[in-house]
């Protein structure tokens, strides 16, 4: 495992150079990508075990093919390779993301059999997140349902995995919902690929009355 960890670590160190002059040679803005290379830092997960492979993924500040999120295999003569790659769902011109961490938790989930990666992002109040997972056969995006009630792969409230589900709250400073700010449990539904809330908790209303009266 230590030298799985070595040569990913390596890897990922020359693509972080390498996507941060193409970045500067396409002017693309510091905001996500920081004004030196010792600001373009990428994030990443710890090497997990999964269907007798090892995997790994990666979230890079910006990605010249529009693909920031990256998923890393580990091969038989011993290198990782690039086995699958996704677009952020956050924003920012194309294939940016402004990340709030240099690490990507794992945990296992309720409902899926694999493990899932939450990449996080800074956001206006409430940090939003995006949860990577192989399901059916390909890496994707979990979706969730919004405060608009549409489903979107872009998890804002916080989230977090807390043992064995999707945490999310309101209790952040962004807006809270009507029924005042919540917390909520989400589990995996690997058929729609998606979040389904297995309980939400209303832990204040004093928002919602100073916005009633």
């Amino acid at each position: 495992m230590k030298t799985m960890e070595v040569a990913l670590t390596r890897l990922l160190a020359t693509t972080d150079v390498t996507y941060y002059r193409d970045a500067r040679r396409r002017q693309v803005p510091v905001l996500p990508t920081g004004s030196s290379e010792r600001q373009f830092v990428g994030a990443r997960s710890k090497v997990v075990l999964l269907d007798g492979r090892y995997d790994a993924v990666a979230a890079f500040p910006w990605a010249p093919d529009g693909l920031p999120i990256k998923i890393y295999e580990y091969s038989s003569n011993r290198s990782w390779n690039t086995v699958a790659a996704l677009k952020s769902p956050f924003g920012f011109t194309e294939g940016a993301m402004y990340l709030a961490s240099a690490t990507i938790p794992v945990a296992s989930l309720s409902g899926l059999s694999g493990p899932a990666f939450l990449i996080r992002e800074v956001g206006g109040g409430c940090f939003q997140g995006a949860v990577a997972a192989f399901v059916g056969g390909q890496w994707i995006l979990l979706s969730a349902s919004n405060a608009a009630d549409q489903e979107s792969p872009e998890i804002g409230g916080d989230p977090s995995f807390r043992h064995g589900y999707l945490f999310t709250t309101t209790v952040c400073g962004a807006v809270p919902a009507y029924t005042g700010d919540t917390v909520a449990w989400w589990k995996v539904n690997p058929s729609a690929g998606d979040f389904v809330m297995v309980r939400q908790e209303v832990i204040s209303t004093d928002k919602k009355a100073s916005s009633d009266s």
